[in-house]
């Protein structure tokens, strides 16, 4: 199943196996037509679905500021070196299965968009995506309910 607008941003998931508890299939956020992490076929879903549901307030706190930053690379630094309070300012989307190989994923406000930096290597490649603001909330606010699926 595909949510969104794989041309722009979306979410790809597929359920493979099911058991009354657990639900393993392929999972990729699509950003410009690329599945990212576009590989993997053994995700627990109804974990990753779990951890996408973010609420409206971790979304109004973390776009209290907006960001000016002249490159991703910025904005990927200030994510990695700031904690605690500061933390609140932008919001970390962990994945568990995702991050346990690599994949970092941040979205920041900027203006009237947000912006969705990601890596796979540690910060040596960062890749982001402009959207209008409210975007990722709206796509995640699509996913249907895992028990449907």
């Amino acid at each position: 199943m595909i949510i969104g607008n794989p041309q722009e941003f979306g979410i790809h998931f597929e359920v493979f196996e099911a058991s009354e508890y657990w639900k393993f299939g392929l999972f990729n956020f699509i950003l410009d037509d690329k599945l990212i992490p576009g590989f993997g076929t053994n995700w627990t879903l109804n974990t990753l679905f779990a951890e996408l549901k973010f609420t409206r307030e971790d979304f109004e706190r973390a776009f209290k500021l907006d960001f000016i930053a002249d490159c991703e690379y910025e904005l990927y630094g200030f994510a990695k070196s700031y904690s605690g309070p500061d933390k609140e300012s932008f919001l970390e989307i962990d994945i568990m299965e995702l991050s346990d190989l690599g994949w970092e994923f941040f979205l920041f406000s900027a203006g009237k968009e947000e912006r969705f930096i990601y890596t796979s290597d540690g910060g040596a490649t960062v890749h982001e995506k402009r959207m209008p603001k409210w975007s990722l909330m709206s796509l995640l606010n699509q996913l249907p309910p895992i028990s449907t699926v």
